[in-house]
């Protein structure tokens, strides 16, 4: 049997919706960035919407669990988290669906069904522990975003005094609190460091 879990082509997606008991959470492209929609607009991780897409889109059906079953309450899958994947726009825009369940501990699995078909599916945790499942694991997550090679000034304030940094002929020298000359390495750190800081969580 076919064990493509669900066949799109990640350059096409217009749209991601997961639905769960808490919320709704929608997700768009906006260039080469993500951004989200619902349940408020914000700055999306990018990394994180096409780690999912790809592994989503890369990810084999491990086993044909169950066919027609009389009761999907053993698989998690009478309240399920549903995902939808819109590609294309206007008339030609088309969904492709996933209602996902229980995740199955000694199986190494989450229990899944597309809508419309009768077949319980047991699919990859990874698909599962990828899936952005809030705003907080999907919302942007860097502190200061900017491009490294445009950066002409830093300024730098603490209880110990100020310092400030200007660079000129792609070279570092202080000019704060007194003229100095930069370490150059030690100034690029900086730089280098505050584009590597992300929030651990948002309270």
């Amino acid at each position: 049997r076919d064990k493509i879990v669900l066949a799109f082509d990640r350059k096409d997606v217009t749209a991601v919706e997961v639905v769960t008991r808490e919320e709704t959470l929608a997700l768009e492209p906006a260039g080469d960035k993500w951004k989200v929609t619902r349940p408020l607009a914000l700055a999306a991780d990018a990394e994180t919407v096409t780690d999912f897409l790809d592994k989503l889109a890369g990810a084999k059906v491990k086993e044909f669990v169950a066919e027609a079953p009389r009761s999907l309450a053993s698989f998690g899958l009478e309240r399920p988290v549903r995902l939808a994947i819109h590609t294309g726009r206007d008339k030609e825009r088309a969904t492709k669906s996933l209602w996902l369940g229980r995740v199955d501990g000694d199986k190494k699995g989450v229990y899944a069904m597309r809508p419309g078909e009768t077949s319980v599916l047991l699919l990859p945790e990874e698909v599962w522990n990828a899936l952005p499942k809030t705003v907080g694991a999907v919302r942007n997550k860097a502190l200061v975003e900017f491009e490294r090679d445009k950066v002409t000034r830093v300024d730098l304030s603490s209880p110990k005094g100020s310092v400030s940094l200007v660079r000129e002929d792609n070279r570092w020298r202080i000019t704060a609190p007194e003229p100095l000359s930069a370490d150059q390495v030690e100034a690029g750190a900086v730089l280098a460091k505050l584009r590597e800081l992300r929030a651990q969580a948002f309270l």
